[in-house]
């Protein structure tokens, strides 16, 4: 198999669904076996052509067809994928075309909540620099989710992971939501329990808040509701 037919079976890689929601065991099963070829030169499949840089392109363009960037350290780590072998990989333009991020969508999901965690209020800056915040999808980017501001929120860096984790999720009056699935001993991992009810952080006047849309798609697909398992 050649790179490109590799690249290109990959891209039309299809997700199941199962009782309406994305169940997205094809990729993680693929990402495995690109784990297990780091980690030994070889999988149990003759899948990948032995070229430097396939491996790399095949989980940089699975990561961004299916998941979220803030899921990419926590997925990396369960198929033991190095950090290392996602770098250098600029020329995937084969197959299904990538969707690229709109510039500015940062920014403007920043301004638009003054720089500060619509779920706590963190607003920490080096300078004048904000640190730790970031520019959340709430349907996700890779799930055909727009970059605009009614599509955003701004969270710091674990707001915004245990949001992609679906532990937070949002109710349809923008009121956070915890799920029962999470759990923890700390106080400091407790003190997530305490957002639950608490109303989402308006955005700044003439700026719209996440779309109805968007809230049920995260609800529906990632949120970690009654009955919802932890994987």
């Amino acid at each position: 198999m050649t790179r490109d037919e590799l690249m290109r079976r990959l891209a039309a890689l299809r997700q199941a669904q199962v009782g309406g929601r994305r169940a997205p065991h094809k990729p993680l099963l693929v990402l495995w076996l690109l784990g297990r070829f780091a980690a030994t030169g070889r999988t149990h499949v003759e899948l990948l052509p032995a070229r430097p840089g396939v491996p790399e392109q095949a989980v940089r363009l699975l990561m961004d067809q299916h998941f979220t960037p803030a899921l990419e350290p926590v997925i990396r780590e369960a198929v033991g994928l190095d950090p290392a072998v996602l770098g250098g990989v600029t020329d995937l333009a084969v197959g299904r075309g990538r969707r690229k991020r709109r510039a500015g969508f940062t920014e403007e999901v920043l301004a638009a909540y003054a720089y500060a965690c619509a779920f706590c209020g963190f607003d920490g800056a080096l300078g004048r620099h904000p640190v730790g915040l970031e520019a959340a999808h709430v349907r996700w980017h890779s799930q055909d989710g727009p970059d605009e501001v009614a599509n955003g929120l701004a969270l710091c860096a674990l707001h915004h992971t245990l949001f992609d984790a679906g532990v937070l999720g949002l109710r349809p009056d923008l009121r956070i939501q915890v799920s029962p699935v999470y759990v923890a001993r700390s106080e400091a991992g407790r003190a997530v329990d305490a957002l639950r009810g608490r109303p989402v952080a308006a955005p700044r006047p003439g700026r719209p808040g996440p779309a109805p849309v968007h809230v049920e798609w995260h609800a529906r697909q990632v949120y970690k509701g009654a009955g919802a398992g932890a994987a």
